[in-house]
């Protein structure tokens, strides 16, 4: 797979360096995470993609900027791999620069994760990152900032009777301060990568929404507008995407999730980034398209045209979710559209009925519909088959679920009245 050369974005800078210094910039691994009853997944074709894409393109550097693992306790099959493709890439005399994100980093800077056995072994060309430091590495500075666990950055006393909103303020004006301190203290002959796992508010979400949005405040692309920063290198949002600051044009660059990771990431395009500092002092960086990332595919049915234009070859190599948004005439043709679906997808995820049924007695009457209450059944026992949050507090959500039903039934019968 050849650089996608309609994503090289050049971008003057004012460093020179004493030689072209060639990184590979990736994110968000996600080694571990749950995949679908009877997907026959890899993940280690995407990281051999990467690792021989590095030694046969003369890489310096693979710097891997947080999310490692997608827990902090990964199987010992999952730690032995990626410890096969470290020390790949290690012996061939690729440096590998790596800081922690938050799921595999640890909100007590004491604890210890699984990442740290490399320093602990003095595993040769290989870095760790999991404080805010400075680092030179093959003739260029990296400034690492890992997740902002708030534990890590605040004193305790600090912010104990502060609001979450204050705490978060707080931590980004560490970060943003402790860049500049470290700024002041590089080596001017090389460029300088800004390494960072956090979400940017300008920056496009991808699965990570949720978490995003409700526990972080996101920080702003210029709070980093600095001419002493050659590129910045972040990882967290799953979206591949490329901003830029407004007065020193860094390019500021999220690679996105290396793999997709659920159907939100269907049509995003996964892979990483290959950038060069040239001796000029000019930075510029390809899109690198991943050809083993997962693939996902939504069939939505809203008539029965729907059902005759279905990709079978699309079905075939991907794992297929079937949405029905409207009522078909021939309902014989679906059902047997959707055993179809399910026999011959390579993964069969699930079926969703999207239909507004208005008319209670048409939503009964319909053959393919079911109750509420079943519906819910269905879904929780799909979903706990590879979501260990659901399978332990499959009851709670039942119940919940339930009694929100039952307030809408309720205001809606006295809203009829």
């Amino acid at each position: 797979m050849q650089d996608n050369t309609n994503n090289a974005v050049p971008a003057k800078k004012t460093v020179p360096t004493k030689k072209t210094v060639r990184v590979i910039h990736a994110a968000d691994l996600h080694l571990g995470f749950n995949t679908y009853k009877g997907e026959q997944f890899d993940p280690f074709k995407s990281l051999e993609f990467l690792s021989e894409y590095a030694i046969r393109n003369k890489a310096d550097i693979v710097l891997i900027a947080g999310d490692v693992f997608d827990r902090r306790d990964p199987s010992s099959y999952i730690q032995r791999k990626f410890a096969e493709f470290v020390n790949k890439l290690s012996e061939a005399g690729v440096f590998v620069f790596m800081l922690t994100g938050n799921h595999e980093g640890a909100p007590n800077p004491e604890r210890s994760i699984h990442l740290d056995v490399y320093a602990a072994l003095s595993v040769k060309n290989v870095f760790v990152a999991r404080k805010i430091q400075r680092f030179t590495v093959r003739n260029v500075n990296i400034i690492a900032v890992p997740y902002p666990y708030k534990k890590n950055l605040l004193a305790r006393e600090k912010y104990k009777d502060k609001s979450e909103d204050e705490i978060n303020r707080a931590v980004n004006a560490i970060i943003v301060d402790r860049v500049k301190e470290l700024l002041s203290e590089i080596n001017n002959d090389f460029p300088t990568i800004l390494a960072m796992h956090i979400p940017l508010l300008e920056g496009k979400v991808g699965s990570e929404q949720c978490t995003i949005f409700t526990r972080e405040l996101p920080m702003a692309k210029n709070d980093f507008d600095d001419d002493k920063i050659s590129y910045v290198a972040l990882g967290h949002l799953h979206k591949s995407q490329v901003l830029f600051t407004d007065r020193a044009h860094v390019p500021v660059v999220y690679p996105g999730s290396l793999e997709r990771i659920d159907f939100s990431e269907e049509n995003d395009e996964k892979g990483f980034y290959f950038v060069e500092f040239s001796e000029n002092g000019a930075v510029s960086f390809n899109f690198v398209t991943n050809p083993h990332a997962r693939r996902f595919y939504t069939i939505r049915i809203a008539d029965d045209s729907d059902i005759g234009s279905a990709d079978w070859d699309r079905i075939k190599t991907s794992i297929v979710r079937v949405v029905l948004e409207k009522d078909v005439k021939d309902e014989q043709a679906f059902k047997e559209f959707l055993e179809a679906v399910k026999k011959k997808s390579y993964v069969f995820a699930r079926f969703e009925d999207k239909r507004d049924f208005s008319d209670e007695s048409n939503f009964y009457s319909s053959h393919l519909a079911i109750t509420p209450q079943d519906a819910i059944n269905k879904y929780l026992d799909e979903q706990k088959e590879h979501d260990p949050f659901v399978r332990k507090n499959r009851e709670r959500i039942l119940k919940t679920a339930l009694d929100i039903l039952r307030e809408l039934s309720e205001e809606s019968e006295n809203s009829a009245g």
